[in-house]
């Protein structure tokens, strides 16, 4: 199936995308061989966007649900869903804390968590996920202090640091993006 090409475009100009597109398929690149790493099955992709991460990681595990709340980019999902053929991806259209809710009260199971949250972190996401118990957490961030304070929650509750990878998305300017990626309990 085709997309149209006026289509996509208007929806990514409505949607979340990374200004550096080299830079960023580094990103997804490392992020899906991280992901693999793991020996994960299933993931829950929150703050997924419009799939950045989304069909990378479908290439390499089983099942990924992935979680967004702006429509336009749930609806460019939709269309490069269609377009990779990527059977494996469910798109959720919700938030990622009303998603989690519905995660826990239907006792849903996911290996990985892999969240790429905006600026503000995810204060009211870190402990829904921590009672998810996955076994592995990548945190995407592009912010260091609340990063800094998610990442917290996530140590006090068992889960250990193995790597932070830092990336360089917008060369000249203070901006830095992170990668992290912790384990419950240290090495599976």
């Amino acid at each position: 199936v085709k997309i149209s090409p006026d289509r996509k475009t208007a929806l990514q100009l409505l949607s979340f995308v990374q200004s550096n597109p080299e830079q960023n398929q580094k990103m997804v690149s490392l992020v899906s061989g991280l992901a693999h790493s793991t020996g994960a099955q299933s993931c829950l992709e929150l703050f997924a966007g419009s799939g950045n991460f989304t069909f990378a990681l479908a290439k390499k595990l089983a099942a990924v649900t992935a979680v967004e709340l702006n429509r336009c980019a749930v609806e460019l999902a939709d269309l490069l869903k269609t377009e990779s053929g990527a059977d494996n991806v469910r798109i959720i259209s919700q938030s990622s804390e009303a998603y989690l809710n519905y995660a826990l009260k239907s006792n849903q199971k996911y290996d990985l968590v892999l969240l790429d949250p905006p600026r503000a972190g995810a204060k009211k996401e870190i402990q829904k996920i921590i009672a998810l118990k996955p076994k592995a957490v990548i945190y995407v961030s592009c912010e260091p202090s609340t990063l800094a304070r998610d990442l917290a929650a996530l140590l006090k509750a068992g889960y250990q640091l193995e790597k932070i990878i830092p990336m360089d998305l917008f060369p000249q300017t203070f901006h830095l993006e992170s990668i992290s990626l912790l384990r419950l309990g240290g090495k599976l």
